[in-house]
């Protein structure tokens, strides 16, 4: 297994285990779709802030560790919608094992990328598989974004909930 399928292999990992976690314990205090729109948009933010630590990098040396990189997060780039008294242990190890991957994603020298599906887009079954055993066209909600290449090759499929 190359090194870049093995980083996406641990990437979707993270929704196996930590994003499951994160889930039951945001449950008692949110509804599903906000829950799941609320973990994409930590995914999302994570990845910003890792691509924006890489580029920094490669253009200045300069780069901060990824313990530095949740503290930052936790503090400047959380959602508005998840309070601090909801960033319980098993939120924190989300975001932790995010801030991880993704950076590993984004430093590596062809830097891999996330994609998700924007709401009411076609579904490409070729890039996503769908939550459970729901059926639909559209998309829903991206769940977990795939992961590919810079090229575009896929590496790992994304989940989503289709309409």
């Amino acid at each position: 297994m190359d090194h870049e399928q093995h980083i996406a292999d641990a990437f979707a990992n993270i929704h196996k285990h930590e994003w499951q976690d994160a889930r039951a314990a945001l449950s008692s205090s949110k509804h599903e779709e906000e829950i799941v729109y609320l973990l994409m948009r930590i995914v999302r933010f994570v990845y910003d802030m890792c691509t924006e630590d890489a580029w920094v990098h490669r253009h200045t040396n300069k780069h901060s560790p990824p313990q530095d990189d949740l503290e930052e997060f936790l503090e400047k780039r959380l959602p508005r919608t998840l309070h601090k008294d909801q960033v319980t242990k098993p939120v924190r190890s989300f975001i932790k094992a995010c801030i991880k991957r993704v950076h590993e994603m984004t430093a590596t020298k062809q830097p891999l990328t996330i994609y998700w599906l924007p709401k009411g887009d076609p579904i490409e079954h070729e890039k996503f598989e769908l939550e459970g055993k729901a059926t639909g066209h559209l998309c829903d909600w991206t769940v977990w974004p795939a992961v590919v290449k810079s090229d575009g090759t896929l590496l790992r499929k994304g989940v989503i909930i289709p309409i």
